[in-house]
């Protein structure tokens, strides 16, 4: 067997060694990098899911401030047509037919009260 250089094989190990250390390094650079876009990612992410959250809420909110409205108008119309009816007020425009409407349906309600009556008195 021939002589081992071992001089040259150690020079050899110890290059091995550094080259990896070096490649070790740049995979340690490449995960941090990696790690901090993520992170940038997912911060955007939680970002934008947040917008979203807030909008959705202003939504919910309009919506809510809405139904309100409408309650309110609803009442403003219960009491415009009870005075109506009451003879202390007259209707005007469109609201007569509105009333009309309404009158026609109170009607048909008591009608479908007297069936159910009588359906129940079967049992």
């Amino acid at each position: 067997m021939a002589g081992i250089d071992k001089d040259a094989l150690l020079g050899k190990a110890k290059n091995a060694a550094k080259t990896a250390g070096a490649v070790a390094k740049q995979a340690g650079a490449a995960a941090k990098q990696a790690g901090e876009t993520a992170k940038e990612a997912g911060k955007q992410a939680a970002d934008a899911a947040g917008l979203k959250l807030e909008i959705s809420k202003k939504r919910n909110e309009i919506a809510a401030e809405n139904r309100l409205i409408d309650a309110e108008l609803q009442k403003i119309g219960q009491i415009y047509y009870a005075h109506y009816k009451s003879g202390e007020t007259e209707l005007i425009g469109e609201t007569e037919a509105f009333a009309a409407e309404i009158d026609a349906h109170k009607e048909k309600i008591e009608a479908l009260k007297k069936d159910l009556e009588e359906l129940e008195a079967l049992k």
